[in-house]
């Protein structure tokens, strides 16, 4: 799998209808990982998916921030949903 991008600053989807919100966007791990903050007080659940077939994986949550490890400086891109903030 391939991405169109190779880095996405953070953006916000509204999901219409819906309390949640989600933010998604592409990052470079640097060493193997990258924590990835959010506007959010409460990450409820997030995904990472790398574009080469090393795995990409949540390591940590913290309040409004995750952490992100996988293999050295892969591109990888994340989806995050939670609560509170903007």
């Amino acid at each position: 799998m391939a991405f169109n991008f190779t880095s996405m600053a953070r953006r916000v989807l509204d999901i219409l209808g819906v309390a949640t919100r989600a933010e998604y966007g592409i990052g470079t791990l640097s060493g193997g990982t990258l924590v990835v903050k959010t506007t959010f007080n409460i990450v409820e659940v997030a995904f990472a998916a790398s574009q080469t077939s090393n795995a990409a994986r949540i390591s940590d949550t913290t309040a409004g921030s995750f952490t992100i490890t996988g293999t050295g400086t892969d591109a990888v891109m994340w989806l995050a949903i939670g609560k509170g903030g903007r």
